[in-house]
């Protein structure tokens, strides 16, 4: 079994701003495989950073940080 430094499962989704399904699946796939397979990219990194770091931050906040890391506009949608 994964420790998740005595926290539940409801407690890690919550500080980390994710759903439980998220915290469920890393926790196997880490229990299964022993890693988690990394982030893919480095605007994905950006993204899990902002929402990270500003919890309440908003949507288009996230799209001109973004536009001014990587000159392009990205739909929100692809960034939930």
């Amino acid at each position: 079994m994964v420790c998740l430094q005595n926290k539940t499962v409801k407690e890690v989704s919550r500080a980390l701003y994710v759903s439980h399904s998220t915290v469920e699946r890393l926790v196997h796939l880490y229990s299964t495989t022993g890693e988690v397979t990394p982030v893919q990219s480095a605007h994905e990194l950006l993204v899990l950073h902002l929402f990270l770091s500003s919890p309440g931050i908003f949507l288009k906040e996230v799209q001109e940080q973004l536009f001014r890391v990587t000159g392009k506009v990205i739909c929100s949608t692809i960034i939930m």
